[in-house]
């Protein structure tokens, strides 16, 4: 009853087929857009808030993360300088050559932290 009084809401009062098939586009073209707005207001609209505070969560805990990982990679950085310091580095060789313990000897270190920074933290 709701589309019949909208057909004749915008119908002339014209009782041909063309009058009576252009008030039916008409009414038609007003359900799509009631419809389009509908879904928009209840699904799309409320997605797209849910999408920008999820981003913005992203944004948030990557800075948080990075922040973290630089200071990580900071104290690595100052415990491995502490651990490479030789104060006389001849008599330091020439103990080493006494020496049979391998875990006196040169300490090696394989991992380097700066590796897995990106072209932007690299500058910081």
């Amino acid at each position: 009853t709701d589309l019949r009084e909208s057909i004749d809401d915008v119908w002339d009062g014209e009782e041909t087929p063309e009058s009576y098939m252009g008030s039916l586009a008409t009414v038609l073209h007003d359900l799509k857009v009631v419809t389009a707005r509908y879904c928009f207001s209840e699904y799309i609209g409320p997605a797209q808030d849910a999408k920008a505070l999820v981003e913005e969560q992203h944004r948030k805990l990557k800075e948080q993360f990075s922040s973290a990982r630089g200071s990580y990679l900071q104290e690595i950085s100052t415990l491995r300088d502490q651990n490479r310091v030789r104060v006389d580095p001849e008599t330091y060789l020439q103990r080493l050559n006494g020496l049979e313990d391998d875990e006196q000897k040169d300490r090696r270190q394989f991992f380097e932290p700066t590796h897995s920074l990106s072209d932007e933290e690299l500058d910081y």
